[in-house]
Formats: structure tokens, sequence, C-alpha cells
């Protein structure tokens, strides 16, 4: 068989330990990004959709600030804060999640904001409260299921993020 077109270079990446260990680190970094950002928007753009309409531009230009400032002015900027989180939580590569949350919010935001815009948010939770539904309901079991594509392309365009991003992580 033609040695350009066999599996062996695949199959030999088992056998790089710090290459699957750095394999295996991105992909808890893409994960708890991913499960963060989520946790961090869905929430707050459901409230601000419903309750605090006159601070939906304040939140969009928080949300979109990450776009402006280039990652190595924002690596800059974060050092001091790793410094305590690095004395808080420990010296370990995953501590990266919270400047990876800062770095997928504009794209996420706008995806979820677009999933959000899809459905009459406003009917489906009222609907859900006056059947006696607390927040926490509306929001994962009205909400959510709602607004599923979403949150997938949300959830791949952070990971899409978390794996390619080389100035944090350096």
């Amino acid at each position: 068989a033609d040695a350009g077109r066999t599996l062996a270079p695949w199959r030999g990446i088992a056998d790089q330990p710090n290459l699957v260990a750095a394999i295996r680190v991105s992909l808890e970094l893409a994960a708890i990004t991913s499960v963060a950002v989520l946790a961090l928007l869905v929430p707050t753009l459901v409230w601000v959709r419903l309750r605090l309409q006159r601070l939906t531009r304040t939140v969009e230009f928080l949300c979109l600030l990450p776009l402006t400032v280039p990652p190595i002015v924002l690596v800059v900027g974060l050092a001091p804060i790793y410094l305590w989180i690095t004395y808080f939580f420990g010296d370990s590569t995953l501590n990266l999640w919270w400047a990876y949350v800062i770095l997928a919010l504009p794209y996420v935001a706008r995806a979820l904001d677009t999933g959000l815009t899809a459905i009459d948010l406003r009917t489906l939770s009222e609907a859900a409260r006056s059947l006696g539904a607390s927040w926490a309901t509306v929001i994962l079991r009205v909400v959510v299921p709602n607004i599923r594509a979403a949150m997938l392309n949300s959830v791949l365009l952070s990971v899409a993020l978390v794996l390619g991003e080389y100035t944090f992580a350096n």
C-alpha cells in the first residue's frame, strides 16, 4: 500500500503522551468554556429581553467589547488577574477557561440572541409562569428546548475558538 495513504500516522498519536495530554486539556477547556458561557448568557439574555429591555444595548456592548480589543492586549490586561486566579485556584492550564469565556462572549451572545429572536419569548414565559412554573423551570424546560439550535451553534463556536486560540494558551 502507498505509505502516504495509510492510517499509521494517526495511530502513532496514541504513542505520544504529551500530545495526548495536550489534546485532552484542550477538549476539557472547550467543554468547560462552553458550559460556562451558556450558563452565564442564557439566563442573562432571557432576563434582559423580558424584564430589563432598557439594558439591551448595554449588554450587547459588553458582549461585543472583546472583539474590539486585540487578544495580545487582553493577555497583558488579564495577566495581573491571573496572578490572583493562580494564587486561589492553583497553576493549571484549565484556568484558561476564564479568559476563553471572555473571548467567546461576542460569538455566543450573537448566536443566542438570534435564537431568542426566533421564538415568542414573552408569550412562552408568561404562559409557563401563569401555570405556576418558577423562573428556573421557564428557562430550563421552556426556553432551552426552543433555542437548542442556537445553543448548539454557540457551543460549536466556543469549541472552535478554544481549539484555535493560541495567544492565550501560549
